[in-house]
């Protein structure tokens, strides 16, 4: 078996390549001026891949995200209309009664359960401190010392 001439990697196929795929690839990227880089995007951390600096925020942020209050300059009423379905309101402070601006935001079902997730596991660490307790008689959960 041969190796890639750049990385070393151990080539397969039937042809007789001189770099793997990857090398390949970025041996190509650099010749027609453009290298792929990495970014991370701004609102979610997720690693989001483009050829310049212009990509910042992942398509999930850059649609739905903390951005969609730039929602409709671009789209047409088909696509606002396929957006909004994909969207879930969510309250910050739990109560779904406070319609502020400031108390909601509008995430991604995915994002939506992993804020509800997060909440959960908080739950879990201040049972584990003693901070609040489960009273069993009135099935809620309460501040221990209150």
């Amino acid at each position: 078996m041969k190796n890639c001439i750049d990385c070393n990697k151990e080539l397969r196929g039937h042809h007789n390549p001189k770099r793997c795929k990857s090398c390949a690839n970025r041996i190509k990227a650099i010749k027609h001026g453009y290298y792929m880089t990495k970014h991370y995007c701004k609102d979610c951390g997720k690693e989001v891949t483009g050829h310049s600096n212009k990509t910042k925020y992942c398509r999930h942020c850059m649609l739905l995200g903390k951005r969609n209050h730039r929602f409709g300059k671009h789209f047409t009423e088909k696509q606002k209309e396929k957006i909004r379905t994909l969207l879930v309101k969510h309250h910050i402070d739990c109560n779904h009664y406070n319609e502020q601006k400031s108390n909601l935001i509008y995430l991604i079902h995915s994002r939506h359960m992993k804020a509800h997730g997060s909440l959960n596991k908080l739950v879990a660490e201040l049972l584990n401190r003693k901070v609040i307790k489960f009273d069993k008689k009135e099935g809620i959960y309460k501040l221990r010392y209150s």
